[in-house]
């Protein structure tokens, strides 16, 4: 069974139609059908129910599942020996954090790939630990994260912050320690609480290989308490919904502290800030495309968290020397 055989069943099973499907494919819609006529006789079993759309069978959902995973070795292969025998072009290689920071690249990927055509970005998504070692063992360039004086310290690495990021408590509306809390990050007047309030309520955790875990546990400690943790999510959306399911709390930037979420929000005494910008190798040499690209991040970053930015104008980063 040859490769194509494999786009042909993923296409049909995508567009769940036949017309569309061989529309998108570039072949007739006869010729399609006959092609799946004798994939699934190769497979030994039907793909397709038979009807006027293309519904997968069981046999059909297992094989489009293990012919995405062919499909994406292969692209990683060619991707791969592009990359070894390509020596003319810049390869970029960043890290990224899976939600916010990926959402960021989308908004700048087309102008930053119109201003620097010759330049590939290959993107790695994981948590700020395992992308600070990356770049530690040259696997990366440099990636985007939450500052750690331990990091820096046992990984040499070079920290060029970009924003200041406020995180607020986010107790679940139905617990009584709610009570006062502001209804958003955008309110007027947010009070305090101090966290050793909070011991003995269910606590929605950061992952453990997140930096913010660290800090956050950093904080536990110097107050001499241990969490109630039921769980770990390093997603705003999801910790927020988990916090509520709980009725307990969770940590939250203030920019994600919106309203109708079944939260109250209390800034934490004292304040909890984290400083974001980008983890780089001392030697890295900093062409204009990285250079542009790190700027183009960053105005995106304080876009995203106008809050914070508005918090911590002072910070903002007027130059770096690199």
């Amino acid at each position: 069974m040859n490769t194509w055989q494999l786009e042909y069943v993923i296409a049909a099973a995508d567009h769940a139609n036949m017309t569309d499907a061989a529309a998108a494919l570039g072949i007739s819609q006869s010729a399609l059908s006959r092609s799946l006529a004798e994939i699934s006789r190769q497979a030994g079993y039907p793909l397709f129910f038979r009807g006027k759309s293309l519904t997968l069978t069981p046999a059909g959902k297992k094989f489009v599942e293990g012919a995405r995973k062919i499909l994406m070795i292969k692209n990683q292969t060619y991707q791969m020996i592009h990359y070894a025998t390509d020596r003319n072009r810049e390869y970029i290689n960043i890290g990224l954090a899976p939600h916010m920071d990926s959402s960021i690249m989308v908004q700048i990927y087309s102008d930053f790939q119109k201003r620097f055509p010759e330049v590939q970005l290959v993107i790695t998504e994981g948590y700020s630990m395992e992308l600070a070692e990356l770049v530690y063992r040259q696997e990366l360039d440099l990636s985007v994260g939450i500052q750690s004086d331990e990091l820096i310290r046992d990984y040499h690495l070079l920290f060029l912050p970009t924003q200041k990021l406020e995180h607020l408590i986010a107790i679940a509306e139905t617990n009584s320690l709610a009570a006062g809390g502001a209804d958003s990050g955008y309110a007027s007047d947010i009070p305090s609480i101090p966290i050793r309030q909070l011991q003995d309520i269910p606590f929605v955790a950061p992952h453990k290989d997140a930096i913010s875990y660290s800090i956050s546990s950093n904080l536990f400690k110097r107050e001499e308490i241990t969490p109630l943790t039921v769980c770990t999510t390093n997603h705003t959306s999801i910790s927020k919904k988990m916090a509520a399911a709980y009725n307990g709390y969770t940590f939250i930037p203030i920019d994600s502290c919106d309203a109708d979420s079944g939260l109250r929000y209390f800034f934490l005494d004292p304040h909890m800030v984290v400083q974001k910008g980008f983890y780089l190798r001392r030697e890295l040499t900093v062409t204009p495309a990285l250079r542009t690209l790190m700027d183009m991040f960053t105005e995106q970053m304080i876009l995203r968290s106008p809050l914070s930015a508005k918090l911590y104008a002072s910070d903002r980063p007027e130059d770096r020397n690199v």
